[in-house]
């Protein structure tokens, strides 16, 4: 690709104070700063701020994203185009995120358009399926490749450690009409998948903790908008009835110390009543199952807490729902 557009990096924000002592360094929105060789900087935040491995106010490092750059179109109208189309700057743009806020390694220099338009940003965390019936649409991941409008996301059964269930949390961010300047673009991630947590009372040890029989891929489909945020929608396949069970990792432990934070991510899906959900495995003997009282849908950028509470013959369990994203309490009906 011809090199036309200003450099483009990748770094926290922390970074832009931290190194001000640098002669290098470019402080401020100031676009005139002799310094600035037109690279934007992008800084990344999670929408939500519970405390737990899950990406939950960071993402985590050396994790895999993807970004796709248009130039807006506006404010110089470019030839050939209406109003409402945008023309692409760079396709599938694969970087690794730094744990910082920033990311690294990115496999092409990203550069401002000569128009001197802005720019539409958008990025994906995802788990893209890769099987023979849907390798097409996994090729929008490869390096260079075009916007994925749908593709086929899956959910891997071994979730048990942050890097594993890391991989299977897809995310989704965009960043419409960044302007031209040396100011960072934010990159603010949302949950899109079913988040599910088993949270333990201490008084057992669970040593083997998986969702049961649930089915694992899904389609997602995005559908932008020129001047606002694109549409991320949701949806099962009708031909594809797969499930698997997923073994689900330990987080960390409650505010209070003592409770075992375990979880895993699911597509989005209903069950049905009488369905066997969880199933745990005790270090002091025996596994136990939870049954569904009721069809239960788990919906989209949600995050469903199940606490375990041990008798002297059997667990009982409360469910909680919160909003992912905004830690908004949810009545689950």
């Amino acid at each position: 690709m011809k090199k036309e557009y200003l450099m483009f990096a990748f770094v926290a924000l922390g970074m832009l104070t931290a190194c001000s002592s640098n002669d290098d360094a470019v402080v401020g929105p100031d676009t005139s700063n002799k310094d600035w060789n037109g690279e934007i900087k992008l800084q990344s935040e999670i929408a939500t701020t519970r405390a737990t491995y899950g990406q939950d106010t960071q993402i985590l490092p050396n994790q895999l994203f993807y970004l796709w750059v248009d130039d807006s179109n506006f404010p110089t109208k470019l030839t050939g185009l209406a109003a409402n189309e945008t023309r692409t700057l760079y396709n599938c743009v694969q970087m690794t995120s730094d744990g910082l806020g920033g990311f690294y390694n990115y496999t092409d220099d990203v550069y401002y358009p000569v128009t001197g338009n802005h720019v539409n940003l958008y990025s994906l965390n995802a788990n893209p399926d890769s099987s023979a019936a849907n390798i097409s649409q996994a090729s929008h991941f490869a390096i260079g490749g075009t916007f994925p409008t749908s593709f086929v996301q899956k959910t891997d059964s071994l979730q048990n450690n942050a890097k594993r269930y890391a991989k299977n949390d897809l995310l989704f961010a965009s960043h419409i009409n960044k302007e031209r300047n040396n100011e960072a673009a934010k990159l603010r991630y949302q949950h899109l998948l079913s988040k599910i947590v088993v949270v333990t009372d201490g008084s057992f040890n669970i040593t083997d903790c998986r969702i049961k029989n649930v089915r694992y891929r899904g389609n997602v489909s995005i559908i932008k908008n020129y001047s606002a945020n694109p549409t991320v929608m949701l949806s099962l396949p009708s031909e594809d009835l797969a499930t698997c069970d997923i073994i689900m990792g330990k987080a960390v432990a409650n505010a209070n110390g003592t409770n075992d934070s375990i979880e895993a991510v699911i597509f989005p899906q209903t069950i049905n009543a009488g369905s066997t959900f969880l199933q745990f495995t005790v270090a002091e003997g025996g596994t136990f199952t939870y049954q569904l009282p009721s069809t239960k849908t788990f919906s989209q950028g949600q995050e469903y807490i199940f606490r375990v509470i041990f008798t002297q013959t059997h667990p009982t369990i409360q469910a909680q729902v919160i909003d992912w994203n905004t830690n908004a309490a949810i009545d689950w009906e």
